[in-house]
């Protein structure tokens, strides 16, 4: 069996799984520094209580193969009413080229959809052209919107969004 072959389940993390958050999305800001908002030496610090309030914010979902959890993606509530958010996204970079984004992308427009939410949207770093494809499959597209990222103000992401449907 190749890695392409290799079997990914999605599953949304529950409050007791904290740990498996942790480890995730540590990885992510080790491996991807400049795709988040966060920093590894911030998120390093937090405890028990910081990630399980992280859990209890939203639906959090991991990718899993026969090696462990190989990425992660997060719908939260968004900050400006009934508008959730895609945040978090990461894939392994061995796991990479296997369609683990395109799960964990489903995975969170399907719990957006599930909540009625009328949009979807994401922040999407600057540069960062694999993801913003894998997005515009999905039908989200540029707001026109940009933000720098706080710890390097000479880049930025740029906002993305769609509309949702009842319908898949």
């Amino acid at each position: 069996m190749t890695a392409s072959q290799v079997p990914v389940q999605i599953d949304r993390l529950g409050v007791d799984e904290w740990q498996t958050l942790r480890v995730v999305r540590l990885a992510a800001l080790a491996d991807s520094p400049g795709a988040f908002w966060s920093q590894l030496a911030d998120e390093a610090r937090f405890g028990r209580e910081e990630w399980t309030s992280f859990l209890r914010a939203g639906a959090w979902f991991v990718a899993r193969d026969d090696t462990g959890a190989v990425g992660l993606a997060a719908g939260l509530p968004g900050p400006d009413g009934p508008e959730p958010e895609l945040i978090a996204m990461w894939v392994a970079p061995a796991a990479r080229g296997r369609g683990i984004g395109t799960l964990l992308t489903r995975a969170v427009l399907d719990w957006a959809i599930d909540a009625s939410a009328p949009a979807l949207s994401l922040w999407v770093a600057d540069g960062n052209d694999v993801a913003r494809t894998l997005y515009q499959q999905f039908d989200f597209v540029l707001t026109g919107e940009w933000a720098p990222m706080p710890h390097d103000a000479a880049t930025g992401e740029q906002r993305m969004r769609r509309v949702l449907s009842p319908t898949r």
